[in-house]
């Protein structure tokens, strides 16, 4: 197993996206848009290889005050950031929204795919979550598609729901199955990622690998 979707770092590596486009043009995207933002954020390139450089993204914090971005293959872009779950229930993996408007914002800027994929097993306070979310910009004078699929738990209790039209690669006879928390399995998230050429196991495809850290007024700067 890798270090992301249940690997070692949990909780860093529980949710990642990747962008279809080249680590240098992802970044300036993304500091356009925290400019927008009006966030002021100090620029990290002396980073660790992957996955050491995962741990440049702590301490967890609510909002997120971090992003990583790493080079994955030829054509991808890694993103992670350190956003924290404050409740401590409910959502397992509460940050998982403000990723996708951060990723998604950058890939319909740039015209291009981008994905999302959360992976984190039964844990003790009865939580789960297994996602996979997929925005398709248009091609041939189709629309953008999204597809999003969603298998949770809170208390132990399963929910499962899913959105948009089902890619040819998927294998949706998981879905039907009588135990909803085996609809969808990390096993799953893994063979999709490798349908669009990202191999999330393999830390050798991670490459450079960059640290944006948005500055809080009273931080430390030292």
């Amino acid at each position: 197993m890798s270090s992301l979707l249940g690997g070692s770092p949990t909780p860093l590596g529980r949710t990642v996206a990747f962008i279809e486009a080249p680590h240098a043009v992802v970044l300036s995207q993304l500091l356009e848009r925290r400019e927008r933002l009006g966030e002021e954020v100090d620029v990290r390139n002396d980073l660790p290889g992957f996955p050491e450089c995962l741990q440049t993204l702590t301490p967890l914090e609510a909002p997120r005050t971090a992003e990583l971005l790493v080079v994955h293959g030829i054509t991808w872009t890694a993103y992670l950031d350190n956003t924290r779950d404050d409740a401590g229930h409910g959502d397992p993996t509460p940050g998982s929204g403000s990723t996708w408007a951060a990723v998604s914002e950058v890939a319909h800027t740039l015209d291009v795919p981008c994905v999302m994929v959360t992976y984190l097993p039964l844990d003790r306070e009865g939580r789960a979550a297994t996602r996979f979310r997929l925005f398709l910009p248009d091609v041939d004078e189709r629309p953008d598609r999204e597809r999003a699929l969603d298998l949770s738990a809170a208390n132990g209790r399963w929910h499962w729901r899913t959105e948009g039209d089902a890619l040819p690669f998927e294998r949706t006879d998981s879905y039907r199955s009588r135990r909803t928390r085996e609809r969808l399995t990390r096993e799953l998230l893994v063979s999709y990622l490798a349908s669009l050429e990202i191999f999330v196991d393999d830390d050798s495809l991670y490459g450079m690998a960059t640290l944006v850290r948005t500055r809080v007024p009273g931080m430390d700067d030292t």
